[in-house]
């Protein structure tokens, strides 16, 4: 009979007669017969039955003869982590005559597929009190060596920290469910950093970058203060990686942070309670990105204090969401209750419809330049009223489209757009297209003077009511002043901003004073005439009328 290779995972079983058996390599981590003493001399006498065990997942055995001939034999691990696999009937299932075929050598070899592997199965409990750090490690790392796959967490807590994803492989509830832990319900597979760890993450990589790893419909947990310098997700050097469905919540540091490497995606994902070390050298945020070309869509998170705190200090280092990294995606997302809804800065970035919600200081602040913001919304931010702004940007060439800054609370921003950006190159001041001003109690756009910045505006009228003295033209290019009922002299435009032109159109009842704030054509005060259209600029802090 020719000779029949079987290899598995690159070791090696020859059987050269129906009862011969040889180890060719290391018989250590061999996996056989429980009754066979490794290791071995050849010839070996076998009984009825020759049994290797393979590991999880789809393995396909294919038998090659040598006039070219082959033929494969499937051999499917559905749940147990090693399953027996008999050689001889394997040989013998195999629809070829060997014999007919004396002078032939017929190899089998175990095709690496991806495997699906239960942590039970590696002696994991989800019991919330034993520690599960190395069962799950070992199916990690089995899923590793196997080529990639799947290690699946069915419903259960697992004490476990420290655990380092490789590549290929998919950490995985056996539903991939997101779980909500805000109320710290037990709700599917959840991971939960044991009482009194002192460091590390509960899930980590390598400083080596990894490539192609996912975390799907996981709960992460910290245990609160008894975490002190610990942290949910960290990838330190991820290439098209993904967090999915994933929920953390109570860790002392970041709920996920993607440090390095391009393009990982995070979605559906809810971050509650994250920064219970309060007290920061630098900003970070519950999710922060310093990565590059990374998405992240549909996208919550919260810091840990609590709305109408005060700031954590002047330097409001706590975000909700920190983009540290240059061209990330933002879709979407809510980001809340924390020093700063949304800090960004590097440069590069696109939002789009992104919302800071009722956190305690500047709804965003965007430090970074020539990033894209559309849609975006600051709603009731800030926990003390006229002190804190919508949107600070003192990056420059940053686009701002359709941004809005809604107040339902019955507080007032400082100001919705304070932007200190000080650059008089065209192309590096920000822009402000079709931005909405509201609910503010010193003015609803700042900008730097010459060196500033200047929102564009549609043409848009405003009528202000009879006997106001101090209209305030936000986003207005045109001021009509004609049904003041009774004589009034307007003594400023509010809201300006500069470079920004007004034409107003107003009768003889209407006044237009000549002082700090405004500077009429002739130097004095100026009544208005029926039919006519005056044009004021303003600049350096003063409004002047065209010639």
């Amino acid at each position: 009979m020719g000779a029949v290779l079987v290899q598995n995972q690159g070791q090696q079983v020859s059987i050269t007669a129906a009862r011969d058996l040889e180890l060719n390599d290391s018989p250590t981590s061999v996996y056989t017969d429980p009754g066979l003493t490794l290791p071995v001399t050849y010839p070996y006498a076998l009984g009825d039955n020759t049994v290797v065990y393979l590991s999880n997942g789809d393995r396909e055995i294919d038998l090659y003869l040598s006039n070219g001939q082959t033929v494969t034999k499937r051999v499917q691990v559905q749940r147990d982590y090693r399953q027996k696999v008999v050689l001889e009937e394997l040989v013998t299932a195999a629809p070829i005559s060997l014999a007919r075929y004396p002078d032939s050598t017929t190899v089998a070899s175990v095709v690496p597929r991806p495997v699906w592997l239960d942590v039970r199965d590696f002696g994991a409990v989800g019991d919330r009190s034993t520690d599960c750090t190395a069962t799950i490690q070992a199916a990690i790392d089995d899923a590793y060596t196997a080529g990639g796959g799947a290690v699946v967490l069915p419903d259960g807590w697992y004490r476990a920290v420290n655990l380092v994803m490789r590549s290929r492989v998919t950490l995985r509830s056996w539903g991939g469910v997101q779980p909500y832990l805000a109320s710290g319900a037990r709700v599917g597979a959840v991971l939960e950093a044991p009482p009194g760890t002192s460091s590390g993450w509960v899930i980590d990589t390598p400083d080596a970058a990894q490539d192609g790893m996912c975390i799907l419909g996981l709960g992460i947990r910290g245990a609160y203060a008894s975490n002190a310098g610990t942290g949910g997700i960290r990838f330190r050097n991820a290439k098209w990686s993904q967090i999915q469905k994933v929920g953390v919540t109570n860790t002392a540091d970041e709920g996920i942070w993607v440090v390095a490497g391009p393009s990982t995606r995070l979605s559906s994902i809810m971050v509650v309670n994250a920064l219970l070390t309060r007290s920061r050298a630098s900003a970070t945020g519950a999710v922060r990105v310093d990565a590059t070309d990374c998405h992240l869509d549909h996208v919550e998170s919260t810091a840990s204090t609590a709305f109408g705190d005060p700031v954590t200090d002047s330097n409001m280092y706590l975000a909700a969401l920190h983009i540290g990294g240059a061209n990330n995606w933002v879709v979407g997302g809510a980001f809340e209750i924390s020093d700063v809804g949304i800090r960004v800065t590097g440069n590069l970035n696109q939002f789009l419809g992104a919302r800071s919600d009722r956190n305690n200081g500047h709804g965003w602040i965007i430090s970074g330049s020539r990033g894209q913001f559309v849609g975006c919304k600051s709603q009731d931010n800030g926990s003390t009223t006229n002190t804190y702004d919508a949107y600070q940007a003192s990056g420059a060439g940053n686009t701002f489209v359709g941004c809005i800054a809604p107040r339902l609370d019955g507080r007032l921003w400082r100001y919705c757009f304070n932007d200190t950006a000080n650059n008089g190159a065209v192309d590096f001041k920000n822009s402000y297209e079709a931005c909405r001003a509201s609910d503010y109690g010193t003015a609803g756009f700042s900008t730097n003077t010459f060196l500033g910045s200047g929102p564009l505006h549609s043409p848009q009228p405003v009528r202000p009511a009879s006997g106001t003295t101090t209209p305030d033209v936000t986003g207005t290019s045109l001021v009509v002043l004609t049904a003041y009922a009774s004589a009034t002299t307007i003594t400023n435009f509010l809201g300006a901003t500069v470079g920004q032109t007004i034409r107003v159109l107003g009768d003889s009842d209407v006044t237009i004073a000549n002082n700090s704030n405004i500077q009429t054509s002739t130097g004095a005060d100026k009544t208005l005439a029926s039919g006519l259209v005056y044009s004021f600029t303003f600049w350096n802090n003063k409004w002047y009328e065209g010639a």
